[in-house]
């Protein structure tokens, strides 16, 4: 993208955002920096938070945290990390899928309107790639090098190709330089340029322009990173 486009779109960000009130004055700090520092609600909250209000992400984590008695830091360094083992483990408690997404989460939300599964079950089949990988807490994740082959198994999960939740667990893992490519971002970026013709799958070109945007706007707020400037058009649009 031009340079002179990158400009207008970090101008729009700045002002319709109110970076400086939120920034400088306010402070704000990202709120994923104290997201719960556990893989599975990493999980969780990924899977969970597709196309719908995040409101019902919340209510399916607290049901969950009630059914099994957990009390998840939200701290770091981690003592007694609720990992994909543990997870694992509490899901096998259930009898079926439908049990889970029940009792567990009190959420009966699928992957997809159409053929999509259930989410609780998409959850179980993520941890599950991640202890075929011996994964087991986000230090392990976030030290392991082979993330090609991870990724790919993750996107072989039935409602998991667009690789939108993928891009979401990163940010909730840790990773400040990563952005979720979906339609509150594409909307927000269409704002300023109506005719850019890029859809939720774009993820390169979405995450070039938030790159190079937060580029052109950290000299005047150093906090600010890709996925601080995504919380904040998200939360903007929804």
């Amino acid at each position: 993208m031009p340079t002179t486009n990158i400009l207008k779109f970090a101008a729009f960000c700045e002002t319709e955002l109110d970076l400086h009130d939120k920034l400088i004055v306010k402070k704000l700090i990202d709120p994923n920096k104290t997201f719960y520092k556990s893989l599975p609600v990493c999980i969780i909250d990924a899977v969970f938070s597709i196309g719908v209000k995040y409101q019902h992400v919340e209510k399916a984590e607290k049901a969950f945290f009630d059914h099994f008695g957990l009390n998840i830091s939200r701290t770091y360094p981690i003592e007694n990390e609720y990992t994909i083992d543990d997870f694992i483990n509490d899901m096998d408690t259930f009898d079926s899928f439908e049990e889970a997404a029940n009792l567990g989460f009190n959420n009966r939300q699928r992957t997809s309107s159409r053929n999509g599964i259930l989410k609780a079950e998409a959850c179980y089949l993520v941890a599950k790639v991640f202890k075929n990988h011996n994964i087991n807490t986000l230090d392990d994740f976030n030290n392991f090098s082979n993330k090609t082959e991870l990724d790919a198994d993750i996107l072989k999960i039935k409602g998991q190709s667009s690789g939108i939740m993928l891009k979401y667990f990163y940010m909730l893992a840790g990773n400040e330089n990563e952005v979720k490519p979906d339609r509150h971002m594409v909307n927000f970026m269409k704002k300023v340029f109506p005719h850019l013709t890029i859809s939720a799958k774009d993820h390169p070109e979405i995450k070039m322009i938030m790159e190079e945007t937060v580029r052109e706007l950290k000299t005047k707020y150093p906090q600010l990173t890709e996925r601080f400037l995504d919380v904040l058009i998200w939360d903007y649009m929804r």
